[in-house]
């Protein structure tokens, strides 16, 4: 059931989180689950609606303090969870940002993959400023999976192809 669940179920991202630990004893996970939702308020995962997220929500960890970072927008929070750091920090402040070298005319909106592959390049990589979870876990030998579902403009359909 977890298993359909986790293939059906689409993780973009929002400042609700649901962990969930294979092992009761914190630190000590084999697995860890973290669900970010974008658009989802806490108080629609209930029994009736989302069975499935209410049980997980149940069995594991809820962030019942947890809110967004300002600016509310999605790629801005995003960040913030994915390095644990405020946009002052990881450089990532709006949905829409200013490079000349990406642009040299206008901001543009970092949901579109061309602009984020010509960011990356003219950045060296270092579009985002502060280590990601990804990063970290790397670094101590441990990996990581990430399910997202795109905003529309971010992934080419197959008409643009």
């Amino acid at each position: 059931m977890i298993t359909k669940l986790l293939v059906g179920l689409v993780v973009s991202f929002l400042a609700t989180g649901v962990s969930v630990a294979a092992q009761p004893f914190p630190g000590k996970a084999s697995l860890n689950l973290v669900f970010i939702l974008d658009g989802l308020r806490p108080d629609s995962i209930n029994p009736d609606d989302t069975p499935n997220l209410y049980r997980l929500r149940l069995e594991g960890v809820n962030f019942l303090n947890g809110h967004s970072v300002f600016p509310t927008v999605t790629r801005v929070n995003a960040t913030a969870i994915g390095t644990g750091t405020y946009p002052g920090t990881n450089g990532i402040v709006g949905n829409t940002m200013y490079v000349a070298k990406v642009n040299p005319n206008r901001a543009f909106n970092n949901d579109d993959y061309k602009n984020l592959l010509k960011l990356d390049e003219v950045t060296g990589g270092n579009m985002v400023l502060a280590k990601s979870l990804g990063e970290l876990l790397h670094a101590r030998g441990m990996k990581i999976a990430a399910v997202s579902s795109p905003s529309s403009g971010s992934t080419p359909s197959r008409a643009a192809k």
